[in-house]
C-alpha cells in the first residue's frame, strides 16, 4: 500500500489535524497541511513578518492559522487579504504606540478604542492621495481582521484565559463605508439595446454556421478535389470539413505548427481560403472569442454575478415544471455568498431564447467534454491544438483574473465604440435597473432579482441608474406642478393615465422635449404651455395602442371645436383649425377599431380648456 502524506505523520499531529477546536497547523511539520496551503505559506509569511517582535506573536499567527482553516473561508485569496489588513491596520498601530512588548491581557475595551481611534487617522503614505485620509471601506477592512482574530482567541480556552474578558467591540465600526462605496455604472438604453441586439446577431451568425457545418457532416460525404492542385483541392468548404472530421482528433492539431507539417493542403486552405482557424475551428467546438457573445447574452437574461455566470456548470442546470410550463432553471454558486437560482420558460420560437442558448451550448462543446473541465457549460480550445479551457476563477487558477475574459470584453467594448470598459457588473446592473423600471420601484423585485441580503439592495436600489430615474420622475412631477400654476390650472394631468407622457402639454401626448418647444410664443427651456397643438407639432407623437391616448385625442377634437365659443375667430382660424384638420386626417385613422372599442370603456373628466 503507497504511504500517504497523511499516513506519515505522528499520532499527535493527527489528533490535532483532526481537531475541530485546533487549527490545522501541527507542531513538527514543516508545512500548512490545511486548504491551499501554498496560500497559506506566502500569507502566513506577511503577518510573521510584522509580528515576530511582539510580546503577542504566537496568539497572532494561531489566530491566523485557524482562520485558515475555518470553513468560513470561501476562497484562499481571502488568506492574503486578512493578512494585509491586519499587518496595515493592527499592526502599523502596534508599532507606531511602541506596543509591542504588551502581553495580551492588556488588550482590553480600552485597547481597542485607542486602535480604532488611530484608525480613524490614518491616511495614505505614498502615489496622488499622499496625505489624504484612507477611505471607511479601507478602515473596516483593517478594524474586521483585527477583531476577527480576537474572536479566534476567545473562541479557544488556552488563549482565552490570558485574555481579559472585558473586551467591548465598536458596535457599528465606520457606518460611513457602506454610503461611500461608488455604486455601478449603470448603461443607458441606447448602449444597453445596442448591447443587446449585437450579442443576439454574434450568437445567430455563430448558430448558423454551425447547424450549417453540421449539416454537411449529416449529409453525403464531400470528398477533396483531386483535379486540383495544393490547396485548391479543399476550395469546397464541405471537402475542408470532411477532411478535419477525418483527423478523428479534438481539438484539432495547431494550424500553425503540427498541421502546417502534417497537412500542408488543409493548412493552406484553412488559412488562405476560409477565413482562418477561427472560423473553421469553432463550426467543430468553441474557443474563446466564438463563445463569449453567449455569456453575454445569459448575463443579460439573468443578471448573474460574474464568478458564478463564468464557472456554471451542466449538473447546475435542469428543467422543471411551474404551473404546467416547463422552465429552464439555472442555479448559480456563489462562493462568498447565498446561491441563487433564475429559471425561463421555454420558447422554443426563438433559437437565442435561454432554454435554446443552453440547448445549443451543450451540443455544442460536446466533443471538449471528453477531457478536462467536462461539466462547465462554458469551455472551449483555448488555443490551436492547445487543449480545453473555460473562463477561471479563483478556485480554478488561484486568481480572479482571466485572459481570455479580459480580451472578450475588451474586443466587445471596442465593437460597440464604448468609451469606459463594459463589465458584467454594468450589465447586472442595469439589468437590475430594468426590474426596478418595469417593477415601478418595488423593493420587493429588486429583493427576487439582485439578492437578500441589505448590502445588495442598497447598493443598485441606489444604483446610478435608480437614481437619476427617481430624479426624471420627480422633475416631470415638478414641471407638471409649474405648468398647472402658471396656467391657473388649465393644463391639468391629474386623473391621467399611468403610462402617460407627463412632460406633454396635452393630455393623452408625448413629447419629446417639453422644454424645447417649437411653437410661437413658448419660451426655450421653460416646459411648453401650448396645450392642444401637439398634433401637428413635430415633437408630439402618440402611442396608437393606447386607448387612453385614443379617448383624449377625440375629446381633443371636440374641444377645438368648442374653442370657436371663447377664442378670438382669427386666432381659432390660425392656430386651432390646421391642428383639428391634421388630428383627424393623420392620427385618428392611425388608431384601431380594438382601440377605439376599448376606449368606449373608460371613465374620463373632460380634457379642459385650450385657453
Amino acid at each position: 500500500m503507497k504511504n500517504t502524506r497523511f499516513s506519515q505523520i505522528s499520532s499527535e499531529q493527527k489528533k490535532i489535524l483532526l481537531s475541530e477546536s485546533e487549527p490545522h497547523i501541527a507542531p513538527g511539520l514543516l508545512s500548512y497541511v490545511g486548504r491551499y496551503p501554498e496560500h497559506y505559506e506566502k500569507s502566513r509569511k506577511v503577518i510573521e513578518r510584522e509580528v515576530k517582535y511582539f510580546a503577542t506573536a504566537d496568539y497572532w499567527l494561531y489566530a491566523f492559522a485557524k482562520y485558515c482553516s475555518s470553513s468560513e473561508v470561501a476562497q484562499p485569496s481571502n488568506y492574503l487579504k486578512i493578512a494585509y489588513n491586519f499587518s496595515n491596520g493592527f499592526c502599523r498601530w502596534i508599532n507606531s504606540s511602541g506596543r509591542g512588548k504588551d502581553e495580551i491581557s492588556t488588550m482590553d475595551t480600552k485597547a481597542v478604542r485607542e486602535f480604532y481611534d488611530f484608525l480613524c487617522g490614518l491616511r495614505h503614505r505614498r502615489g496622488e492621495k499622499k496625505g489624504e485620509l484612507l477611505s471607511p471601506n479601507t478602515l473596516r477592512k483593517y478594524y474586521g481582521a483585527f477583531e476577527r482574530f480576537i474572536e479566534i482567541l476567545l473562541d479557544n480556552e488556552k488563549y482565552a484565559n490570558n485574555m481579559t474578558q472585558r473586551i467591548g467591540f465598536i458596535s457599528n465600526p465606520f457606518p460611513e463605508a457602506q454610503q461611500s462605496t461608488e455604486s455601478t455604472e449603470v448603461l443607458d438604453d441606447n448602449t444597453f439595446i445596442r448591447l443587446y441586439s449585437t450579442v443576439r446577431e454574434l450568437c445567430e451568425e455563430t448558430m448558423k454556421k454551425v447547424d450549417y457545418a453540421n449539416s454537411i457532416l449529416n449529409g453525403q460525404r464531400i470528398p477533396p478535389n483531386f483535379h486540383a492542385r495544393g490547396r485548391g483541392k479543399y476550395n469546397n468548404l464541405g471537402a475542408l470539413l470532411w477532411a478535419l472530421k477525418d483527423l478523428e482528433r479534438i481539438p484539432f492539431p495547431s494550424c500553425s505548427g503540427e498541421l502546417k507539417i502534417t497537412h500542408p493542403d488543409i493548412f493552406n486552405s484553412i488559412a488562405y481560403v476560409h477565413g482562418g482557424t477561427g472560423k473553421v475551428y469553432s463550426m467543430f467546438y468553441p474557443s474563446a472569442e466564438s463563445i463569449f457573445p453567449f455569456v453575454v447574452l445569459l448575463a443579460i437574461y439573468s443578471a448573474s454575478n460574474t464568478n458564478p455566470l463564468r464557472t456554471l456548470k451542466i449538473s447546475e442546470i435542469n428543467d422543471v415544471e411551474v404551473m404546467g410550463v416547463m422552465r429552464v432553471k439555472l442555479s448559480f454558486v456563489k462562493n462568498r455568498g447565498k446561491n441563487y437560482s433564475r429559471s425561463f420558460a421555454h420558447d422554443d420560437d426563438d433559437p437565442l431564447s435561454p432554454n435554446k442558448v443552453v440547448d445549443f451550448l451543450k451540443r455544442w462543446g460536446a466533443p471538449l467534454r471528453k477531457v478536462d473541465f467536462s461539466d462547465y457549460l462554458f469551455l472551449f480550445s483555448h488555443r490551436e491544438g492547445g487543449g480545453v479551457d473555460v473562463f477561471k476563477t479563483f478556485v480554478e487558477s488561484g486568481t480572479d483574473v482571466c485572459g481570455h475574459w479580459t480580451t472578450g470584453m475588451k474586443r466587445l467594448t471596442k465593437l460597440l465604440g464604448l468609451k469606459s470598459r463594459l463589465t458584467t457588473q454594468k450589465i447586472r446592473a442595469t439589468a437590475l435597473d430594468i426590474v426596478r423600471d418595469i417593477s415601478d420601484d418595488d423593493i420587493r423585485a429588486h429583493s427576487a432579482a439582485g439578492g437578500n441580503t441589505a448590502a445588495v439592495l442598497q447598493a443598485y436600489y441606489d444604483s446610478s441608474g435608480a437614481k437619476a430615474k427617481r430624479i426624471e420622475q420627480l422633475a416631470g412631477v415638478m414641471a407638471g406642478q409649474e405648468r398647472h400654476v402658471r396656467t391657473y390650472g388649465r393644463i391639468d394631468h391629474r386623473g391621467s393615465a399611468d403610462s402617460s407622457d407627463l412632460g406633454a402639454a396635452t393630455p393623452g401626448w408625448n413629447c419629446v422635449n417639453p422644454y424645447d418647444s417649437p411653437i410661437d410664443g413658448e419660451v426655450k427651456g421653460r416646459a411648453c404651455h401650448a396645450k392642444g397643438m401637439c398634433p401637428a407639432c413635430a415633437l408630439g407623437f402618440l402611442d396608437i395602442n393606447s386607448p387612453y391616448a385614443f379617448a383624449r385625442s377625440v375629446q381633443l377634437i371636440d374641444e377645438i371645436w368648442e374653442a370657436q365659443n371663447y377664442v378670438d375667430p382669427q386666432r381659432w382660424g390660425k392656430r386651432y383649425k390646421p391642428v383639428r384638420a391634421i388630428l383627424m386626417r393623420k392620427w385618428i385613422s392611425a388608431f384601431s377599431n380594438f382601440v377605439a372599442e376599448e376606449a368606449k370603456k373608460l371613465s374620463l373628466g373632460p380634457i379642459g380648456r385650450l385657453e
